[in-house]
């Protein structure tokens, strides 16, 4: 029907409870309200386990503390920020951590829509090695096998630098580029 259309901004719970949790803004995943069902509430926390972003929620007031004891046993201690009534009279935040909140709602009632901010997953390491660390593991791996055209573009890394730390021996590249573990990935100083 050719009707225009425009967005006109608005009060946002997800963006405001964001703003005041006390947590990382930079990067978040809005998940909405979770299952009513538990299989499938647990299969969806499960997803978002190891998600480093923050993580934001809808409850509803009758349903907070079942779903805090799951988030509990799924994501473990994180902190996090519970905001009800937000713009209104009886507006309240708290910044707390999974376990506290449990006890703090244990056995009360409450009103208000929450909005949950939740601390995202610890990022795991990845174990870093300098630059001779992967040279020495990579060259241990070596045959030397016959001289040989390398892609280096498939390296990623300048024609001259890598032949430099190879000792500018093609073979040696390209014997590199074949080890499985691929040392040099992980080098952190190149």
């Amino acid at each position: 029907k050719n009707v225009k259309t425009v967005v006109i901004p608005g009060p946002s719970a997800v963006i405001s409870a964001l703003c005041i949790s006390g947590l990382k803004t930079s990067r978040f995943c809005f998940e909405g309200f979770l299952s009513t069902s538990k299989r499938n509430r647990q299969l969806h926390l499960e997803s978002l386990k190891d998600d480093t972003h923050t993580l934001i929620f809808y409850e509803a007031p009758h349903k907070l503390l079942a779903t805090l004891k799951d988030m509990y046993k799924v994501f473990g201690e994180r902190n996090i920020a519970l905001a009800r009534e937000l713009t209104k009279i009886h507006e309240e935040v708290i910044r707390t951590t999974l376990s506290e909140a449990i006890t703090l709602y244990e056995g009360k009632t409450v009103k208000g829509e929450f909005v949950l901010i939740i601390e995202g997953a610890t990022p795991t390491k990845t174990a870093e090695i300098t630059l001779e660390e992967a040279k020495e593991a990579a060259l241990k791996e070596l045959n030397a096998p016959e001289e040989a055209d390398v892609k280096y573009e498939v390296l990623e890394r300048p024609k001259s630098k890598v032949l430099g730390i190879f000792g500018g021996s093609p073979a040696k590249v390209k014997a590199f580029y074949e080890y499985e573990d691929d040392p040099f990935a992980k080098a952190k100083d190149y």
